[in-house]
């Protein structure tokens, strides 16, 4: 099974606040409160470890590389 945008949603918001509950997720992606704990249930089974770290590192090269481009301008 792929991730789906909602799977994204969750996990991104779960890298912003690990500590986020259902609820508050759930306010954010426009699922209740038990189908994001359902949805992050089927994550958890599906994902590996390795995943969610490709995804996490994806999503800080993505910022550095923009810090890096920014530095360059301001430096010209």
């Amino acid at each position: 099974h792929k991730l789906d945008d909602i799977d994204l949603q969750i996990l991104k918001l779960l890298q912003e606040d690990g500590r986020m509950s259902n609820v508050e997720i759930s306010a954010q992606v426009g699922l209740s409160a038990r189908r994001v704990c359902v949805e992050f249930r089927r994550v958890r089974m599906q994902v590996s470890l390795g995943d969610i770290m490709a995804l996490w590192m994806a999503r800080h090269l993505d910022l550095m590389c923009r810090f890096l481009q920014w530095l360059d301008c301001i430096h010209k």
